[in-house]
């Protein structure tokens, strides 16, 4: 009997290469199934096609912001209820806060 491993599938939404290629390498060595947009009408259309697991905003795009297109997600796809994380400073992921005994302390 072959056991069959689903993959949680995630939506990246990020304009800067950089950020997209490191969020990307991290989610595919953990083994996500990764989607790629780069600004919110793509992120928009390919939540309209498909349902993730997760999804991966930045908020500072070209165009729409990623709050607008958060609230046109969950408004008129088949993502309405998929968990949406927004990043609403650049590089939130990289800033910790010190002071706490060296330890980081997570933005949320």
């Amino acid at each position: 009997m072959e056991a069959h491993i689903i993959q949680a599938k995630i939506l990246i939404v990020e304009d800067t290469p950089l950020n997209m290629e490191l969020c990307r390498d991290l989610l595919d060595v953990a083994g996500y199934l990764v989607y790629e947009a780069t600004d919110a009408r793509e992120a928009i259309d390919y939540t309209r096609q498909e349902k993730f697991d997760l999804i991966l905003m930045d908020i500072q795009l070209p165009g729409m912001d990623g709050l607008s297109a958060t609230k046109i997600i969950k408004e008129y796809s088949m993502n309405k209820d998929t968990p949406n994380l927004d990043e609403p400073e650049p590089n939130r992921c990289n800033k910790g806060k010190r002071g706490n005994g060296g330890k980081w302390k997570k933005q949320m």
